[in-house]
């Protein structure tokens, strides 16, 4: 059986997306709407954008072209895009993001995805996999680093290089999901390492 969007079957949608179409693309996840859109055909891959304030549109010049040989899943990460923005960031982080892409690959209903991470999104990636690791098809981590917990060095006011404290004081509203994110969010150093040993992943 055939899945819908908007009642829309998937051998009738077009291989890519208007900007219409791209709208009407939400879910609604712990009461908050997610934006989503996809874009080819094959294996179910969920690409996580970077952040702080970034959306999914940056991927499109580079993956669009894998749209033939796998499908494709852009969304927006809550507070990014044209997902919802909350009020108030506090107790947001990575788990949070985590949960949200595990929730939106079960109301597209597949079983297991590609997850690609970019960046801030490499973060999310570690914790989907380290909390959802049963519905992993496969696992991309493209220019990011282990998220190491609060003692991690890139996450000291002291070591943040003088631009970008320049742009959190001329950008404070922007700075806020980067700050609550990168300083309380991380998971321990010590789950991401068993991670990494643990014979399920080989």
């Amino acid at each position: 059986m055939k899945r819908s969007i908007r009642g829309t079957t998937r051998s009738q949608m077009p291989t890519c997306f208007n900007e219409m179409e791209e709208r009407n693309m939400q879910a609604l996840i712990n009461g908050n709407e997610i934006f989503y859109t996809i874009h080819g055909q094959g294996r179910p891959m969920l690409l996580m954008h970077g952040g702080s304030g970034l959306d999914h549109t940056y991927f499109r010049p580079w993956l669009d072209s894998l749209g033939d040989r796998v499908e494709l899943i852009y969304y927006d990460q809550l507070g990014h895009g044209r997902s919802t923005r909350p009020e108030n960031y506090e107790g947001i982080g990575l788990d949070t993001w985590a949960d949200e892409a595990d929730a939106l690959r079960a109301s597209l209903g597949y079983d297991r995805i590609i997850l690609f991470g970019h960046s801030f999104g490499g973060f999310i990636a570690q914790e989907y996999a380290l909390r959802h690791g049963d519905h992993l098809a496969g696992l991309i981590l493209c220019d990011t680093a282990p998220a190491l917990g609060r003692s991690c060095p890139c996450t000291s006011i002291s070591m943040t290089p003088r631009w970008v404290m320049q742009w959190m004081k001329r950008r404070p509203t922007a700075a806020r999901p980067l700050a609550t994110g990168s300083t309380s969010a991380c998971p321990p150093s010590t789950s991401w390492i068993a991670w990494v040993r643990s014979p399920h992943r080989h």
